[in-house]
């Protein structure tokens, strides 16, 4: 596709408790988006990996490696979104994992979202592209207590303390920004609240079951408006 640019972007959450919002983006944001890129020739992809790592892989220690893979391919941009849950932390690391991202060995025992995270503002300074959205409280107490503590909360603890540490460090990451004069090439950073409501009568095709987190165009048009800003 000679003369075309390719612009990717990484989606960063938990998976369980943002297939709404991760649906909106991609069968309502990244669709119109597409359609006003076209006539400057810019071709975009989103990559969702709730769908791309298969369970062997899985099994065999592959996610981190294949999850921060694609943080690289996708730069200069990073978008993430967070809620209540800190995510899937993984058992054990493979050595070619550690091999290619020797950074993770700070980072021991935390979810692969965390690292995504990391690794996605690690290298701000190159240019990079930062997003990252968080789902409000008031979001969260519309889901029925039953769901919301199944699939949107953390009830451990001790989860609940790493993923509020996650955020005080990208909140102190982005004041830290704002006080150096850097130049236009060393990227964006920025962090929103978004909201959401809970629609009972919505279905959850991945679920299965009905009810499902909705009123999203707010955080789809935060997003649009970010990727076509950069």
């Amino acid at each position: 596709m000679s003369g075309w640019r390719i612009v990717k972007v990484f989606l960063s959450s938990t998976f369980r408790d943002m297939h709404a919002e991760r649906d909106h983006l991609i069968k309502v944001t990244f669709p119109a988006l597409r359609e006003k890129l076209l006539p400057h020739r810019v071709e975009l992809y989103d990559i969702d990996l709730r769908w791309g790592i298969t369970e062997d892989e899985a099994k065999n220690e592959k996610v981190i490696g294949l999850c921060l893979q694609q943080v690289d391919e996708c730069r200069p941009f990073f978008l993430a979104f967070l809620g209540h849950r800190y995510g899937w932390v993984p058992g054990t690391v493979s050595d070619e994992t550690r091999k290619h991202f020797p950074f993770i060995d700070k980072y021991p025992n935390v979810s692969v979202t965390e690292l995504e995270i990391r690794y996605g503002v690690l290298r701000l300074f190159a240019g990079t592209h930062v997003f990252v959205l968080l789902r409000d409280e008031k979001a969260l107490l519309s889901i029925p207590s039953p769901t919301r503590e199944k699939d949107f909360a953390e009830s451990d603890q001790a989860l609940q303390d790493k993923l509020a540490k996650v955020k005080r460090g990208l909140a102190a990451s982005l004041e830290k920004l704002k006080g150096m004069d850097l130049p236009p090439t060393a990227g964006a950073f920025s962090i929103q609240p978004y909201s959401a409501v809970w629609d009972p009568k919505r279905y959850d095709r991945v679920n299965r079951t009905e009810g499902k987190l909705a009123q999203l165009d707010d955080f789809g048009k935060q997003v649009d408006e970010w990727l076509w800003q950069a």
